[in-house]
């Protein structure tokens, strides 16, 4: 596989030109991978500049208080769980983190939090989903976003835990994106010859990677 020149045109466009710099010295199947991935990230969204809105033009986020919440219980719940009754509504966790912060050699929710039981994150999650999904007698789906970094360990650990009572079609993992690294003049970087330097797109990448997953 070779860059072709709407490749070779795209990139030089948008000032990531130096990323075919030789590119004809890679193997085979490393520079067919780079070049597939280049051609995959959208080189237009990662030039265009994030501008903040005018702060006049931001106001405070609406937060409903505990006190609200206790006030309005019997208005909310109802509608809420006729929606989790319907299977209009899913628990999503965001679970691409690595525990490094916290002194953990892997993923952040395989960490033990529970101060006696030792119950991880991931446990306790899913036995709130489990129980919901008991009192409302339909199972709740559980999508669980991992990144590329996790997601292989956030597999095993739900598998040898048997999903912690979830059934098997109720637990969805799907992947977060992920965007390149650029440099203060917005030239992508790279990890290695072949290989764009890229991080997770955060949160607001959750619905594109839905999407993504099917």
């Amino acid at each position: 596989m070779i860059a072709t020149p709407t490749l070779e045109d795209r990139l030089s466009r948008h000032g990531q030109a130096h990323l075919l710099s030789g590119i004809e010295e890679l193997d085979p199947a490393t520079r067919e991978g780079f070049l597939a991935r280049l051609a995959a990230v959208d080189w237009e969204e990662l030039g265009r500049p994030a501008e903040p809105p005018p702060t006049e033009n931001v106001e405070p986020s609406r937060v409903v208080t505990l006190a609200e919440r206790r006030e309005r219980a019997s208005e909310l719940a109802g509608p809420g769980e006729q929606a989790y009754r319907a299977g209009a509504v899913a628990v999503l966790m965001v679970a691409g983190g690595q525990g490094t912060r916290l002194g953990f050699p892997g993923p952040k929710g395989c960490f033990p939090i529970g101060p006696l039981s030792g119950r991880t994150i991931y446990q306790l999650q899913a036995e709130k989903v489990l129980g919901l999904s008991r009192r409302l007698g339909r199972p709740v789906p559980f999508l669980v976003m991992t990144s590329p970094a996790t997601d292989a360990e956030t597999r095993a650990f739900f598998a040898a835990h048997d999903r912690f009572g979830l059934a098997p079609d109720q637990l969805r993992l799907f992947v977060q994106g992920t965007v390149p690294s650029v440099d203060t003049e917005g030239r992508a970087l790279l990890a290695a010859p072949g290989e764009l330097l890229e991080s997770p797109d955060g949160h607001g990448g959750a619905f594109t990677a839905l999407v993504a997953s099917g």
